[in-house]
């Protein structure tokens, strides 16, 4: 919920201010704000969503997730072609509908697993059975009390991005093709530029080839 305020007000504020240079540390703070509301948005979306579903379909949502990234960029583009073209009222248009989005903190059910982790048995009950009742599903007694087990895990650390030897291999990988994906995002909006002699065409193509 910090994230989509810092979203929305990050995103908004600069559509009340003067586009001076004078105010240009102004629009950079408000940008970095809008940064951060973005990515703890995206990290906490994309965790919900695969905590939400099954091991089955976790690698299915994982890139699916990704697919709202892309159709956001598509509305920028149809929103600037159908005649928003200041910059400063753009960025209230497309920033401030976020706060909306508040109001999923009663719509959506708490994860399953969260609850689980945090030992609120009763919580997660009302969850499941709500979810089984959805689903038409009779709702399994497989559920065990967590309240008096005590973890024994360690605390993580960046570290364990690199040990064992199999996790090593994958967090390289990982980097590896997080470089490539970048590299290719960054190519296919420099190209972009070339593709009709309409600006909003082009980004709205750009937009629809990161999918």
């Amino acid at each position: 919920m910090l994230g989509l305020v810092l979203l929305a007000v990050g995103g908004s504020f600069p559509y009340f201010i003067n586009p001076h240079p004078s105010n240009y540390y102004a629009l950079v703070i408000s940008r970095f704000i809008s940064g951060l509301g973005h990515v703890g948005t995206f990290m906490m979306t994309f965790s919900l969503a695969l905590e939400y579903v099954g091991p089955k379909y976790r690698t299915l949502f994982g890139i699916l997730i990704e697919t709202p990234f892309a159709m956001g960029g598509l509305v920028v583009g149809l929103v600037s072609w159908a005649g928003v073209r200041d910059w400063q009222l753009l960025s209230l248009v497309l920033s401030a509908p976020n706060l909306l989005l508040l109001s999923y903190w009663w719509l959506l059910p708490e994860s399953p697993r969260w609850l689980i982790a945090n030992n609120k048995t009763e919580h997660l009950m009302k969850v499941l059975q709500n979810a089984a009742d959805t689903n038409k599903k009779t709702l399994p007694s497989l559920i065990e009390d967590t309240s008096s087990q005590k973890s024994s895990s360690s605390k993580a650390s960046m570290l364990d991005l690199f040990r064992p030897a199999t996790i090593l291999i994958r967090s390289t990988v990982m980097f590896f093709n997080w470089l490539v994906a970048t590299m290719c995002y960054y190519g296919l909006t420099s190209a972009a530029a070339t593709l009709t002699p309409d600006l909003y065409v082009n980004f709205m193509l750009a937009s629809r080839g990161r999918t």
